[in-house]
């Protein structure tokens, strides 16, 4: 495995074992599911809510709480189990 699948490897693995997230940031477009990019710079794939509320919400802040989960079918990174959403307004930065 070379240095940076170790460091995704292991840093996902981290994410996993914190498991809860919580935050604010924009809803994606994604290949499979809608992400969030987070306003700290994480991004995650969603599922576990309306995902239709969320693919309608792209380009909107929203404010998420989840747990990471090891498995899904979303195709791009991690995946956030979304507990609780919120839309808060379109994203208005540049």
């Amino acid at each position: 495995m070379s240095i940076a699948g170790y460091i995704i490897a292991s840093t996902a693995a981290l994410l996993v074992a914190a498991g809860a997230v919580s935050g604010e940031g924009v809803v994606l477009e994604g290949v499979e599911c809608p992400r969030i990019r987070m306003d700290d710079g994480r991004e995650f794939s969603l599922v576990g809510a309306d995902t239709g509320k969320l693919r309608a919400a792209v380009g909107h802040h929203i404010r998420v709480t989840g747990k990471i989960v090891p498995f899904s079918t979303c195709m791009q990174g991690l995946t956030l189990r979304v507990e609780t959403v919120q839309i808060l307004k379109p994203d208005a930065r540049p």
